[in-house]
Order: C-alpha cells, then structure tokens, then sequence
C-alpha cells in the first residue's frame, strides 16, 4: 500500500472560491490547484446558484474579507435554494463581529474562518476540509 503525505490530495476535489478581490482568489487557486484539486474563481455577480447547480463542486469558499455582508447574502442565497443547500460552505475572513450574524443566518455545513484567503494556514485547513 502506498503512502501518501498527509497535505497532498490522493483524489482531487472540484472547488469554488467567490469574493470580489481577483488576487486573493488566484492565490487560492493557485494553492489548491498545487494540492492536487480543480479549482475555480468567480465574482458573486449574476445567477451564481445557476452556475454551483451546473458544475457543482464539493466545496464553496466565499471570501468575506472586502465585503462581509456581501458575502454572507450569498451563503444564505445558496442555503435557499434547493440546488445548492446542501453545498459543504467555508466563509473565509469573518470578522468577530460578523461571526455572529454568520451563525445565526447560514444554517447547514458551514466553516468560517478568521483569517484572510491568502494565508497559508487557512488555505491548508481548506485543503483538509476537501
């Protein structure tokens, strides 16, 4: 049996990341694509949950860092509706003030960290949650 180390991907994952700030999410992009999975960025303009039904991924990550509210109407538009309610969620950059309201308003399998998207930390635990 083959031994595979603990942060690579034995089997490659299919993951959105949405947030208004391109960079942040090439950076996440570029990690998780390295880790092994199918990564993919987009701004939540426009049908999004459309989008998440056609191509659905394992995981959503929604960058909050810029615009937390934002941010956190998405989650609670894909927990509404049918198609995409059961999308595992990761909210990344909620502030202590945010995580509150992210609690109360985003039921189902929702993660929420503190940190930004581009940390290596939080991109790792990310990588894990896959």
């Amino acid at each position: 049996m083959a031994k595979y180390p603990r942060s690579a991907a034995i089997v490659g994952r299919k993951v959105w990341i949405l947030g208004c700030d391109r960079a942040r999410i090439g950076v996440a992009v570029e990690f998780l694509t390295k880790k092994g999975h199918t990564a993919r960025g987009a701004e939540p303009g426009g049908d999004v949950g459309a989008s998440l039904r056609a191509d659905r991924p394992d995981l959503v990550v929604i960058d909050m860092e810029s615009d937390g509210d934002r941010g956190r109407h998405l989650a609670v538009q894909l927990r509404a509706d049918r198609g995409t309610r059961q999308l595992p969620i990761v909210l990344v950059g909620v502030s202590s003030t945010d995580g509150p309201k992210v609690d109360r308003a985003v039921p189902g399998p929702t993660r929420r960290y503190a940190g930004s998207l581009t940390s290596d930390t939080v991109l790792e635990a990310i990588s894990k949650d896959l």
